[in-house]
C-alpha cells in the first residue's frame, strides 16, 4: 500500500474449507489493524468469533510512492536538469548520481534538481526517490533511474575577413565534438 496520511485498511477475506466466512461481530470473524497510518510495516489481525476461534496476524508494507515521469536533459557542458512528477505526501526527494568514481546525493524539497560539476558530452545515470519524514525518521519510496547527457562545449571562434569579401572562421578543436 502507498502512504496517504490516513489509516490504510486493505481488504481481507477469510475462507474455511472452501466456504467464505462473514465479517463482523455477529458473523464469523473480526478484523483489527495496527500501525497502519505511517510508512513501515503494518499488521492486520483476523480473530474468529461465535462458531470460530483463534486468530492470525498478517503484515503489509506502507511505502511512499514512486517517482514517475522522470526526465533528464543536458542544459550545459557541465549540468543536467532532472525533473519528475511530485509524489503525494512526500517530504522531499534524494537525487543520486555517480561522477569521478564517487557517489553523490542531493536532497531537494521540489520536483526538480540541477546536477552540476559534470564532464562535457558524458552520460550519467541519475536516480530519484521520494521520502517522508515522520518522527525524525526517513521512509523511502522506490528509486527510479534515468540517463542524462551533458552538452558539448560551445567553441570560441574568430572571424577574419579578406579582400575578396570572404570570411574565414576558425576555432580550437574540441575532442568531444563529432562535427561542427
Amino acid at each position: 500500500d502507498t502512504y496517504t496520511g490516513s489509516n490504510l485498511t486493505p481488504p481481507v477475506s477469510v475462507t474455511y474449507h472452501g466456504a467464505n466466512l462473514v465479517k463482523g461481530s455477529s458473523g464469523d470473524y473480526v478484523i483489527s489493524y495496527a500501525n497502519n497510518t505511517n510508512p513501515g510495516v503494518a499488521s492486520v489481525t483476523v480473530t474468529g468469533v461465535n462458531n470460530y476461534s483463534g486468530s492470525r496476524t498478517m503484515y503489509f508494507t506502507i511505502s511512499i510512492g514512486t517517482v514517475s515521469k522522470l526526465n533528464a536533459r543536458g542544459i550545459s557542458n557541465k549540468k543536467i536538469e532532472v525533473s519528475w512528477t511530485k509524489v503525494n505526501h512526500a517530504t522531499g526527494y534524494e537525487v543520486t548520481y555517480s561522477a569521478d568514481n564517487k557517489l553523490y546525493t542531493v536532497a531537494t524539497s521540489t520536483n526538480s534538481c540541477t546536477v552540476n560539476g559534470l564532464k562535457q558530452a558524458s552520460a550519467y545515470n541519475i536516480s530519484v526517490k521520494a521520502y517522508k519524514v515522520i518522527a525524525g525518521q526517513k521512509y523511502y519510496g522506490t528509486s527510479t533511474t534515468v540517463t542524462g547527457k551533458t552538452l558539448v562545449s560551445t567553441p570560441s571562434f574568430s572571424v577574419k575577413s579578406s579582400a575578396a569579401k570572404k570570411a574565414k572562421l576558425s576555432w580550437k578543436k574540441n575532442s568531444s565534438a563529432t562535427g561542427y
